[in-house]
C-alpha cells in the first residue's frame, strides 16, 4: 500500500457476491364475478446461500437467523427444523441428483419483513462447479 493511502473495507454494492435483489410487477386481471385489477411492485431476493453469513454481516438491515427489517430464518424453509437450509435442500434433492455435484444453491423467495413472513413460494436452483444448473 503506497503512504497516505488507507485501507478500507469495500462498500456492500461493490461486493463481488452471487445475490441479488429483483423488483418487478405483479399484476392479476379477472373478468368474473366482476371486472377487477391490481397491479403492484414486488421485491424478490435471489440468495446464494453460502453467502447469508456474510449478506448478515456486510448488510446492517439483513439478518440471517435473527431479527433485522428483512431477515431469511433456517426455520423457514423447508420444515421447522433448525438446520441449514442448505442440508435442507441437499436432503431434498438427493433423490434426483448427486449432492456431490452442487455447488451453488440459489433460492428465489420474499424473505421477512420487519418480522412477518408473507412468502407464498420460494424457489431453489442447484449448480453444479462448472456453473450447469443440475435442478
Amino acid at each position: 500500500m503506497r503512504p497516505g493511502l488507507v485501507s478500507r473495507p469495500l462498500p456492500p454494492w461493490e461486493l463481488d457476491m452471487n445475490s441479488k435483489l429483483y423488483t418487478g410487477l405483479v399484476e392479476h386481471e379477472r373478468f368474473h364475478p366482476a371486472s377487477h385489477r391490481l397491479v403492484y411492485k414486488i421485491h424478490v431476493y435471489a440468495l446464494d446461500l453460502a453467502e447469508l453469513e456474510t449478506l448478515d454481516q456486510r448488510f446492517p438491515l439483513f439478518g440471517y437467523n435473527r431479527l433485522r427489517p428483512v431477515s431469511v430464518y433456517d426455520r423457514d424453509y423447508l420444515g421447522r427444523q433448525s438446520v441449514s437450509i442448505r442440508r435442507k435442500v441437499l436432503e431434498l434433492v438427493s433423490a434426483h441428483i448427486s449432492v456431490d455435484d452442487v455447488d451453488r444453491i440459489i433460492l428465489v423467495t420474499s424473505p421477512r419483513l420487519l418480522g412477518y413472513v408473507f412468502n407464498p413460494a420460494s424457489f431453489y436452483f442447484c449448480f453444479s462447479h462448472s456453473g450447469r444448473l443440475l435442478g
